[in-house]
C-alpha cells in the first residue's frame, strides 16, 4: 500500500482568465465544475485539481483526467479517468478552503 499527499494553493485573480475564456476552461475544466461560474468556486477545483496532479503522479497539464465532485453535504470528492491511473484506491480524502485571495487544496490517497 501506498500513501500520497498532494497540496496546492492558487491565488483567485489568477483563475479568473481562465474561466472567462472558453477555450481555457475546456482545457481544464469538466462543464459540471464550472456551473457556478464564480471565481472563488472555480479557484478552489483548480486547485484540488493541482493537489490531485501530485498525489497521483499525473503529469502536469492532465486535468481533465480529475474530474471535481460534491457530495451532498458539500464535501468534495475526485473522479479520476480510468486511462490515468490503474491502480486500486483504498482510500481517498480532498479538502478545499478558502482565505481572503487564495484557495488552498489537498488530497490524501491510499492505493494498493
Amino acid at each position: 500500500m501506498t500513501i500520497s499527499t498532494g497540496c496546492d494553493i492558487v491565488k483567485i485573480d489568477r483563475v479568473l482568465p481562465l474561466i472567462e475564456s472558453e477555450a481555457s476552461s475546456f482545457r481544464i475544466f469538466h462543464p459540471g465544475e464550472l456551473r457556478r461560474r464564480d471565481p472563488l468556486h472555480a479557484a478552489g477545483v483548480f486547485a484540488l485539481k493541482e493537489a490531485a496532479l501530485k498525489a497521483f503522479g499525473l503529469k502536469a497539464g492532465s486535468w481533465l483526467d480529475i474530474e471535481v465532485i460534491y457530495a451532498e453535504n458539500g464535501k468534495p470528492s475526485l473522479k479520476i479517468s480510468p486511462e490515468a491511473h490503474q491502480k486500486t484506491i483504498l482510500s481517498l480524502d480532498c479538502s478545499i478552503s478558502h482565505d481572503c485571495d487564495y484557495a488552498i487544496a489537498t488530497v490524501t490517497l491510499l492505493e494498493e
